[in-house]
């Protein structure tokens, strides 16, 4: 059997609050970046010396496991295309400029 609202909404107007913001994390997304800032930043020279260890035998994977940290607390960047109206490629304008001094070269040499 279907759940029925007992409280329909008949007044038009959406209930709650604005709610959070887009792009603004909640808190306990703000606070788990932070816990995980503050642990590595205090274990940094343990850390250091397992990827010293890990470099050793596999430089790769060393590299690999410091890209996957590095996800957590340094975040990646969108790709975004430009173009220009309706899709189309932008025009480019290219300007030359040329400086001259009025001094004389130095032919002495």
């Amino acid at each position: 059997m279907a759940a029925r609202n007992l409280n329909p909404n008949t007044s038009g107007l959406k209930r709650g609050g604005p709610g959070r913001t887009p792009g603004i994390p909640n808190k306990a997304t703000k606070t788990a970046r932070e816990m995980y800032a503050l642990l590595v930043e205090a274990n940094l020279p343990e850390m250091q010396g397992w990827i010293n260890r890990i470099a050793e035998k596999d430089p790769e994977k060393a590299m690999a496991l410091m890209l996957k940290a590095s996800e957590f607390h340094v975040p990646k960047l969108a790709r975004t295309e430009v173009s220009g109206p309706n899709g189309t490629p932008l025009a480019a304008k290219t300007t030359v400029v040329h400086t001259f001094t009025a001094e004389k070269p130095d032919t002495e040499t």
